[in-house]
């Protein structure tokens, strides 16, 4: 069986297994651990990811490197999870 995990990007992975991993082990070996998120589990990585983002941001409001990446990984769950339902 391959998890949620496997199914982001493998570049962004490493961010993704740090952030959620960090914030919420339990949520991140649930992932690790089932094909397809649930809603509930969608909604708090999303929740986890976009507060992350809101934490990498400088003073004129744009995101810093490490935004920039969270950005770009909450696009692609949006893409993987959300959009392709």
């Amino acid at each position: 069986m391959s998890g949620v995990v496997d199914s982001v990007p493998e570049e962004m992975r490493e961010l993704f297994a740090e952030i959620i991993g960090r914030r919420d082990a339990k949520l991140y070996f649930d992932l690790c651990n089932t094909e397809k998120p649930t809603p509930i589990q969608l909604e708090e990585v999303m929740d986890i990811l976009l507060d992350e983002f809101l934490r990498n941001l400088q003073t004129d409001y744009e995101p810093t490197k490490r935004g920039k990446a969270i950005d770009d990984l909450l696009g692609a769950i949006n893409m993987r999870w959300i959009i392709q339902k």
